[in-house]
């Protein structure tokens, strides 16, 4: 094989090609953590994709692929462990993230560019923020098994349309008890927008 290798091809033939030297690049050093950096929150509200068919159905397809693959970026890019103290929030209750991550983590366990190239993607998606938009309540359950529910806060998606009506209620059906309640309603996002008693 040459100096690139066929990786697939775009919708209109065009091949897309990966630089064998690309592929096969050593991992970065560990940055040295930076904590005096950016210690504000930081929400991320990611949106790139581009769907076929009626524009309005990118708020409900598109805006939480790209929010999952901005959140893999920052656990791929080590962003947390380059500024150790940024507390990150995502809408969309994390997007895809949730879905994909149990395959990045299989991925990071089996092999090594992987496991040197970033932190392990379970613990640090257990770092992140992230608001209740799951409109489901099996799936909020899930995000909070998958991510804790130390990290998961109400959010709305105001002013847009597709954001969830009453989502401070969609905790009603899980069963919380009060201390996770107060954890889901006040207490994370309070502690996430660094806010004193």
């Amino acid at each position: 094989m040459g100096a690139t290798q066929r990786v697939g091809t775009t919708p209109h033939g065009a091949s897309r090609r990966c630089t064998r030297r690309f592929v096969r690049r050593q991992p970065r050093p560990v940055p040295r953590p930076r904590p005096h950096v950016n210690r504000r929150p930081v929400g991320l509200h990611e949106h790139r994709a581009r769907l076929v068919g009626p524009e309005q159905s990118e708020a409900y397809i598109c805006h939480p692929s790209d929010v999952g693959f901005a959140a893999a970026g920052c656990i791929t890019g080590r962003l947390l462990e380059k500024f150790p103290k940024l507390r990150i929030g995502f809408s969309h209750g994390g997007g895809t993230l949730a879905a994909f991550l149990p395959r990045l983590q299989s991925g990071w366990t089996k092999l090594a560019p992987l496991s040197k190239g970033f932190a392990s993607p379970t613990e640090t998606a257990r770092k992140f923020y992230y608001d209740n938009l799951a409109f489901d309540p099996r799936l909020l359950r899930y995000l909070m098994d998958t991510f804790g529910e130390t990290q998961i806060f109400v959010g709305s998606d105001y002013p847009f349309m597709a954001g969830q009506k009453d989502s401070a209620k969609t905790f009603d059906p899980l069963g919380l008890n009060q201390a996770q309640l107060d954890r889901v309603l006040f207490e994370n996002a309070a502690r996430f927008l660094n806010l004193k008693d």
